[in-house]
């Protein structure tokens, strides 16, 4: 089965880190300010990529320059040169596995890697579009404003 492109546009990158341990946090396009469960309020992107409890790694062509279990020394150099640039399409497989395509060759890969984790990782590819991923499972598309965060331009 071909993977599913749930984005297509060009959104540009505007930050780039890690959360907590392997988190890894992507937002592109128009910045919109969030407020959370708390009443904290924060900036994030018009696209979002959130990866928790998944592998990942970022490669450049052939090559792999950082995977979620490097030293935090080498991952926050990479993460920087991902700013500025183009998120051109993210693909995600029947299994759950992500690719997002970048400019200058970067792509940023999600990759379910257990059989008995059911955790999902999120996509948002709107402030009101939501898509939750769980491996074995429909891809569900939901909207962020459940109790959550609230997006507003």
């Amino acid at each position: 089965m071909r993977p599913r492109v749930i984005y297509g546009s060009r959104a540009q990158v505007f930050r780039a880190q890690l959360g907590y341990g392997t988190c890894l946090l992507v937002h592109a396009g128009n910045r919109l300010t969030s407020v959370d469960n708390l009443g904290r309020v924060y900036e994030q992107g018009w696209w979002s990529l959130r990866v928790e409890m998944a592998s990942w790694r970022v490669r450049r062509g052939d090559r792999v320059l950082i995977g979620g279990m490097d030293d935090r020394d080498s991952i926050d150099p990479v993460l920087g040169q991902l700013r500025g640039r183009i998120v051109r399409e993210t693909q995600v497989s029947a299994t759950g596995d992500c690719t997002t395509i970048l400019d200058h060759q970067f792509v940023i890969e999600v990759v379910v890697d257990s059989a008995q984790v059911e955790e999902p990782w999120v996509l948002c590819t709107s402030p009101a579009r939501m898509h939750t991923i769980r491996p074995r499972r429909p891809i569900t598309a939901t909207s962020e404003d459940k109790g959550k965060g609230r997006a507003r331009p």
